[in-house]
């Protein structure tokens, strides 16, 4: 006997936090499963009981109701039709949240499932269906989840293991998302072929195909696609990077700052590049680039981290490293800061030493180590207590004694 169980995702990770959209969906299907099991033991098992529950949910073809489709993402036809639409839920739909935010998607993913809920009854009435089968569950959202994972993650992908039992014997594999999103897309377009050419029977495939449509129609509004894109060229340049292949890695990171100009990181990531390439006019240029964009964020605080790991980096400009001294500061890279204008402050004939050694006061003072702290403000007046930097020395002892300190 052999099985083929999946295992995992590729690569190993998982959304942070819980999907607030999909965890409602979840609670509201688990409760409508309960209440529609008690229903049908009450009622006795037969398809008129299980009508009476769609009715109650609004489903009626004699006259249904306006707010059906809204409902119809609670109800199930069985447990097994519920089961799997819990498992697309959390499979793709979290991943989809991820990718558009619980507001963006909540709005998107409902209108696509009424839409398509709308076109499915339309379809079976050009059929000529004379009862319209019931149209309940949340398959059609599930799709629409499927379309936004299929263009955000090309690169996913789900580890399966094969077992036989007989011989102790498993073997892992990767299947990428995108070859599973097309089969079923491809099962989907046969399965309505089918339908049409025959009488067999009806399911709700254009409902499917209809969603489907519409999540890759808001996955390319969004941009998705391009930021996926972004991804896989950020994923290469690291790659080249790390294999010494540096000309390449520049010109990947370079292509991404065009891509997304106003993104220091991708700025740091190409100095960084350019350096360990010796190219210092060039890493120079990044490097201003990334500190006219204002605010940086934890990523690109972590990538100024990686450019002051390149020993090259103390051939860069003065000016231009106390400048990033002074934006790591205010970013609240206080260790950092502190190390590079520590490292400034002891460079001869630089013009602006004496502030670099003011400011590694004021780090050890906010990094409450006091003693350094007066330590470096005797070393200064030592130094410079005859230049006019004095002045600027003596206001931060004014400001650090005001604190009481």
């Amino acid at each position: 006997m052999w099985l083929v169980l999946p295992v995992g995702l590729v690569p190993n990770l998982k959304p942070s936090g819980l999907p607030r959209m999909v965890a409602i969906l979840t609670g509201g299907i688990v409760a409508a499963m309960v209440g529609q099991w008690i229903w049908i033991e009450r009622q006795g098992t037969s398809p008129e009981a299980l009508a009476g529950w769609f009715a109650l949910w609004g489903y009626d073809p004699m006259s249904p109701k306006g707010w059906q489709p809204l409902t119809a993402l609670f109800v199930h036809t069985d447990f097994q039709h519920a089961l799997v639409n819990l498992t697309g839920l959390w499979l793709f739909g979290w991943w989809a949240e991820r990718a558009l935010g619980w507001q963006k998607f909540a709005v998107t993913a409902m209108l696509a499932h009424i839409i398509a809920l709308l076109l499915q009854q339309r379809a079976w009435r050009l059929q000529g269906l004379g009862d319209l089968p019931p149209l309940v569950g949340a398959s059609s959202l599930v799709a629409f989840a499927m379309a936004i994972c299929f263009w955000r993650f090309p690169h996913a992908g789900v580890r399966f293991r094969w077992v036989r039992r007989w011989q102790g014997w498993s073997e892992e594999f990767c299947i990428p998302v995108r070859w599973l999103i097309g089969l079923w897309v491809a099962w989907q377009l046969g399965a309505t072929l089918q339908q049409w050419l025959t009488d067999t029977l009806p399911t709700p495939t254009i409902a499917h195909l209809t969603s489907f449509l519409l999540g890759t129609c808001a996955a390319f509004a969004w941009g998705l696609q391009r930021i996926a894109q972004r991804e896989k060229w950020q994923a290469e340049a690291k790659s080249k990077e790390q294999e010494g292949r540096l000309k390449e890695a520049a010109k990947l990171w370079r292509r991404l700052t065009e891509s997304e100009p106003l993104n220091p990181s991708l700025w740091l990531s190409l100095a960084r590049t350019l350096l360990k390439a010796n190219q210092i006019a060039a890493a120079r240029q990044a490097l201003q680039k990334a500190l006219t964009l204002g605010h940086w964020d934890e990523a690109a605080v972590q990538e100024a981290r990686l450019l002051l790991a390149v020993a090259s980096v103390t051939l860069l400009p003065k000016e231009l490293l106390f400048s990033l001294a002074e934006q790591m500061e205010r970013s609240r890279a206080d260790a950092d800061a502190l190390l590079l204008f520590q490292h400034l402050a002891e460079v001869a004939q630089f013009s602006r030493a004496p502030q670099a050694l003011l400011k590694v006061a004021a780090l050890y003072w906010r990094l409450k180590d006091k003693e350094r702290a007066r330590q470096t403000l005797h070393r200064f007046w030592l130094r410079y207590g005859n230049t006019p930097w004095r002045q600027e020395a003596a206001l931060l002892a004014a400001q650090l004694l005001g604190r009481g300190e």
